[in-house]
């Protein structure tokens, strides 16, 4: 009897699994196009990378590109120039939610007029971000056991990105206020130009990179366990900018292009 069950219960879950996968192979392609301007974005999404890109393109309206199949689809409106959009699962779908076989490569990707846009709140799961050529204000990333890339922007007001598992990448940015963490991931920065502050916080990992400027404009503070740091603890001039670094386990090696 128990055999049988057993059984039956394999068999279930094979036509489950062969269900799922012919399903999430049947995938479409999507686009939404803007039909007015857009100044601020929320993105809820998961499972997938999702990508934003600042175009210096003519056009001048904002371009989503997205795949849903059945399993998943989009949630997308503009309304009063802001754009929210979020993943959604059909209905049941959390029925076969632990047959989870999908091995295909999905992007969400984003393509706004590189000075658009006043703010982003990024929010996904188990993917990868990446942020290019933007010119934002306020932006708020956020993953998890995903890493985050941002190349070529400016944030002139603030950035605060979080992940955990993974890197912190940051090459040729300029940035207001910024707050950087993670776990069991690096943070390295390339070029990076600081107009008033930046944290970072990391665990079991190295901070590494050169910011634009020298030492002595900067009021520091430093600390990690078990490695090495080529920065003062404390730093006791007055100086205008703030640079604050934190990890365990890890070095923290910082170059100012100045010095």
């Amino acid at each position: 009897m128990r055999k049988n069950v057993v059984r039956f219960l394999l068999i279930l879950a094979l036509i489950f699994a062969v269900f799922r996968l012919r399903s999430q192979s049947q995938k479409n392609d999507g686009v939404f196009e803007a039909d007015a301007a857009v100044s601020t974005i929320a993105i809820e999404d998961k499972n997938i990378q999702v990508q934003v890109i600042g175009t210096d393109r003519k056009k001048d309206s904002l371009t989503v590109y997205y795949q849903e199949n059945q399993q998943n689809d989009y949630d997308i409106s503009l309304k009063r120039e802001h754009l929210v959009i979020q993943k959604r699962n059909r209905p049941f779908n959390f029925l076969f939610s632990w047959l989870n076989f999908d091995f295909t490569d999905r992007t969400l990707v984003i393509e706004i007029p590189q000075q658009q846009l006043d703010s982003l709140d990024l929010e996904t799961t188990n993917g990868k971000v990446l942020i290019e050529n933007l010119e934002v204000e306020k932006a708020k990333i956020n993953t998890t056991n995903g890493e985050i890339k941002i190349n070529n922007s400016n944030f002139s007001d603030y950035l605060e990105s979080e992940t955990t598992n993974g890197k912190v990448l940051l090459e040729d940015n300029e940035i207001a206020d910024g707050t950087i963490e993670t776990t069991n991931g690096k943070v390295i920065f390339a070029n990076l130009a600081i107009t008033n502050s930046l944290s970072v916080e990391t665990t079991n990992a190295t901070v590494s990179g050169d910011i634009v400027g020298h030492q002595k404009d900067f009021e520091i503070t430093s600390k990690t366990t078990n490695a090495k740091s080529n920065l003062p603890k404390n730093s006791s001039n007055s100086a205008k900018k703030i640079l604050e670094i934190e990890t365990t386990n890890g070095s923290i090696m910082v170059d100012f292009t100045k010095d």
